[in-house]
């Protein structure tokens, strides 16, 4: 095949993996009003590891680091959609987490949180926060052991953006001890 052909190729694939995205953020909606309406959590990592291993189970050894990639961005993205509906339906979710915050009013966010220490652990931190369209200032590691760390993050941002609510209000909920300096 010629680079043309290829790319010919590609461009009808593209399509139906956008149509399969518009579906997939159509049945993330469902998720998220069930949820919300149910008082249940929108993060379940167990769920996410067991779907993540039942869908590899049978890719070639090859791409299978990539698939699974593929398909945790793709239940991140879910995640993100779903917790920015629920602060959509009720903005005031995140009351408790700015109620304890000092408005700092310099263009910075500082927070501290606690996090599985896992593959991925700090990474899916990063690609939340650059998903949200914010900038790292700091990020530290505090402490950590086997099973958690705890970070010390700075964010470019302020806490009155809708963004940035949403962003705390998704790490309030997928993290311990989360709060905001």
């Amino acid at each position: 095949m010629t680079l043309a052909e290829i790319r010919k190729e590609i461009d009808r694939i593209d399509p139906q993996i956008k149509e399969l995205f518009l579906q997939r953020m159509e049945a993330a909606k469902h998720v998220a009003e069930v949820k919300y309406t149910a008082g249940d959590e929108i993060y379940k990592a167990d769920r996410e590891a067991e779907i993540l291993a039942r869908l590899s189970e049978d890719v070639a050894p090859e791409l299978k680091i990539e698939y699974t990639a593929f398909v945790r961005k793709m239940m991140e993205v879910a995640r993100k959609y779903e917790y920015g509906l629920i602060y959509d339906w009720n903005p005031e979710v995140v009351q408790p987490i700015l109620a304890e915050a000092e408005e700092s009013g310099n263009g910075y966010v500082k927070m501290e949180l606690t996090r599985p220490n896992q593959l991925n652990g700090a990474s899916a931190i990063l690609t939340m926060i650059g998903d949200y369209g914010f900038h790292m200032k700091d990020f530290k590691v505090l402490e950590e052991n086997q099973e958690e760390a705890r970070f010390r993050l700075v964010i470019r941002g302020e806490l009155q953006d809708e963004a940035m609510k949403k962003l705390l209000y998704q790490l309030s909920k997928e993290s311990k001890n989360f709060h905001v300096l």
